[in-house]
């Protein structure tokens, strides 16, 4: 993004991630982000909300660092949602979808009309363990391939799982197809 930072990227008259929690929160009771450190300019964002911010052990790790410390902060529950925050389509939709599904698979994640995997991805707490093993770059992935058995995938009729911003111009594109 050239300097700037994509979850404070103006959506609808707020920051992205602020926009994302707000939709967390209409399907999670506690909603925790992970963020660089205390005091930083996505915690201030989040400001007023019921989001729980935690910082980051090692802000240069990847993205299975995140989610290793973010898992491993949540009280007792029975399954948790991981969705990346610079996915500006995700609605209530992709998470009623999902919930629709749960107790079938240990993992539940939306397809694209186009058949891609997206998110928001449903884990059942009996996969929690397996988070304190998560680091580098790759996210979840080796959890979810690691039994496909345990996947389970609901069908969505478009591509707003999928679809994430990572350049001033995919912002741009993005701008110009929605209005927004």
């Amino acid at each position: 993004m050239r300097g700037i930072d994509k979850l404070l990227e103006p959506v609808d008259g707020q920051p992205l991630l602020r926009q994302q929690v707000e939709i967390a929160q209409h399907a999670c009771d506690l909603v925790v982000v992970m963020v660089p450190q205390d005091g930083h300019p996505r915690a201030q964002a989040l400001a007023g909300t019921n989001a729980q911010c935690i910082a980051v052990q090692d802000p240069l790790g990847g993205l299975g660092d995140s989610l290793r410390d973010g898992v491993a902060a949540l009280p007792e529950v029975t399954g948790f949602f991981v969705v990346l925050s610079d996915m500006p389509d995700i609605t209530k939709d992709e998470y009623n979808l999902v919930a629709q599904t749960l107790g079938h698979k240990q993992i539940v994640r939306p397809l694209t009309a186009s058949g891609a995997a997206g998110h928001p991805i449903y884990f059942d707490a009996i996969v929690r363990p397996e988070f304190a093993f998560l680091s580098g770059d790759t996210g979840a992935q080796s959890i979810i391939a690691r039994d496909s058995s345990r996947v389970g995938y609901v069908q969505q009729n478009d591509n707003r799982a999928r679809r994430d911003l990572d350049t001033p111009e995919d912002w741009a594109a993005w701008r110009r197809e929605t209005g927004r």
